[in-house]
């Protein structure tokens, strides 16, 4: 049941992404809306246990909003996808 909800998450980040990227392309912004990539793993050494990741992001960005719904800023066009 875990292992499903953590593959769902990422492939809808990953879907969410290819929108994002076809919605950049199309408008030719100059700030790029993008998702960070998901990897979920089974850890055979930890009885199996399943963990889902984002890779570390150095630098400044905002983070407009996360997945329990916790909105950070006013902007709307984060907010749309």
């Amino acid at each position: 049941m875990l292992l499903r909800a953590c593959s769902n998450e990422a492939m809808t980040q990953m879907l969410a992404d290819d929108y994002a990227l076809q919605f950049n392309e199309a408008l030719g912004l100059h700030c790029k809306i993008q998702f960070v990539p998901v990897t979920v793993l089974r850890l055979s050494e930890r009885s199996g246990q399943i963990v889902s990741f984002e890779p570390y992001l150095g630098g400044q960005y905002i983070k407009h909003n996360d997945n329990d719904g916790h909105v950070d800023t006013a902007e709307e066009l984060p907010q749309a996808f």
